[in-house]
């Protein structure tokens, strides 16, 4: 159904005023039972299509009405709608906003503990390294006194290597005459052959004398077997002495 179109408030006016002698002029034939005849057939005819008119426009102004109303209803329950999540947000936001006050506080004093520790770490390296610069000062100072002691333990080597006597087992590759003797009186005493050159320098080192040279096992066995032939011959070269003086005591 289209709209219907708008009239001035003059022909509005009209219209009232029509529908009014109308509606008058209907009470009175219904009364007298008797007709107007102030009111023209046409003039009712018109009459009446206003009065239709007029109803169409109420029935279409009361529809808008309701439908104005149903949504002046749906949008109060949208506000209302609007207002319990805004509340509901409006919580939300305050109890994060509690959340993040409190991790604000609790990261805060956490920060606060670093800093506190990161400045108490600090102050213990600062000493850490003061005790590193005292320490290598220290070894500095006892690696000076270790080279100056090994300085003179090498000149003291140096000097008593210098003072030292020296007593040569050969010369020139061959075993001297005394060597031999000293190994002769050495089996004489016990000593075993094996061991002859061994007790020589057990015996020549706490003296502070240098053995030079060496003596297998066969050149001491061959000095002691020197060594007896030479005191059998000195024991008969002294018999003959002996006898030599006896004869010439006798003759005497």
């Amino acid at each position: 159904m289209t709209k219907p179109q708008g009239r001035s408030r003059l022909q509005k006016s009209q219209a009232m005023a029509n529908l009014a002698t109308l509606h008058m002029s209907q009470q009175q034939e219904q009364t007298t039972d008797e007709p107007n005849p102030a009111i023209p057939p046409d003039l009712a005819t018109e009459l009446n299509m206003e009065l239709d008119l007029e109803r169409d426009h109420s029935r279409s102004f009361e529809r808008q009405f309701h439908n104005a109303r149903h949504q002046v209803t749906r949008a109060q329950d949208s506000k209302a709608h609007a207002v319990e999540c805004l509340h509901m947000a409006e919580a939300d936001a305050a109890l994060q906003l509690g959340a993040a006050a409190e991790a604000n506080t609790e990261l805060t004093e956490k920060l606060a503990l670093m800093t506190i520790s990161a400045q108490n770490s600090s102050g213990e390296l600062s000493d850490a390294h003061n005790n590193l610069d005292i320490a290598q000062h220290h070894i500095d100072d006892y690696a000076q006194r270790t080279n100056k002691l090994r300085m003179q333990v090498n000149q003291s080597k140096e000097a008593a290597e210098s003072s030292a006597q020296v007593y040569n087992l050969q010369e020139k590759s061959v075993v001297t005459n005394d060597t031999r003797q000293l190994a002769h009186d050495l089996v004489q005493l016990g000593v075993t052959v094996a061991n002859v050159t061994n007790v020589i320098r057990t015996v020549a080192e706490p003296l502070g004398v240098a053995i030079h040279g060496s003596m297998s096992d066969h050149t001491v066995s061959h000095a002691i077997l020197e060594g007896g032939i030479a005191a059998k011959m000195q024991l008969a070269q002294e018999v003959h002495n002996a006898e030599s003086e006896l004869c010439i005591f006798k003759s005497l």
